[in-house]
């Protein structure tokens, strides 16, 4: 499998506490910090469905489950990218 290399960010957490804001990370790496939460909570369900998601589907995925919001870094505003600086997590 070839991996996409793009750089994306989570930009918002919708619960309202931080978590994982400002956190940046490859598509892949993103998808193995998914795996890596659901485990961490016990989760194979949730587990399987990131494993098996397609490259296009897995950011939706993860933001859907962990009610985050994660973005390109391309599509990020400098407005966003300012904001976020005080609390970024680099991987």
């Amino acid at each position: 499998m070839e991996w996409n290399n793009d750089i994306y960010i989570n930009v918002h957490d919708n619960q309202g506490t931080g978590w994982a804001l400002g956190r940046i990370m490859t598509l892949k790496d993103w998808r193995d910090q998914a795996i890596d939460w659901a485990d961490s909570d016990g989760n194979e369900e949730v587990q399987e469905m990131i494993i098996d998601a397609r490259d296009d589907e897995v950011l939706d995925l993860i933001s859907d489950i962990w009610d985050i919001q994660i973005k390109a870094m391309s599509e990020v505003t400098a407005e966003e990218f300012e904001d976020l600086k005080s609390c970024m997590h680099l991987c």
